[in-house]
């Protein structure tokens, strides 16, 4: 069995940590995540972690998808990136589009309803 066999899969988050912060929400406490803004992408950053996902937003404020998915190749990264937005009207087009900038990146979107970010329950969702 390979070294991974008997460890969680770890997942980094990347985003405005700050914006988020000072909106007042919190950061989950969760060991098989991590999270990092956007300008901590870094080659140390990726081989410390080691993540085998990496999750981020669609759009922020002073970046999008694309720049996080331009740096993590930059750094060696090659699983999955995962971007979380709004259900939208034609997702496919997205995902087309960032895999015509990002050849070669495992993209795909994470569509979730705002509206249950902020409810009791768990999230819904859709895998484009």
């Amino acid at each position: 069995m390979g070294e991974n066999a008997n460890r969680s899969s770890r997942i980094l988050v990347i985003g405005d940590l700050q914006n988020w912060l000072s909106s007042g929400r919190d950061l989950p406490r969760v060991s098989e995540i991590e999270f990092a803004d956007f300008e901590e992408i870094t080659p140390e950053l990726i081989e410390r972690h080691r993540p085998d996902a990496v999750l981020c937003p669609l759009t922020a404020n002073n970046f999008d998808a694309v720049d996080i998915a331009a740096h993590l190749m930059a750094c060696g990264f090659s699983g999955p990136l995962r971007a979380l937005c709004p259900p939208l009207p034609n997702p496919l087009v997205v995902v087309q589009e960032m895999r015509r900038l990002c050849p070669g990146m495992n993209f795909d979107l994470l569509e979730v309803d705002p509206a249950t970010l902020t409810s009791e329950g768990p999230p819904h969702g859709r895998l484009s």
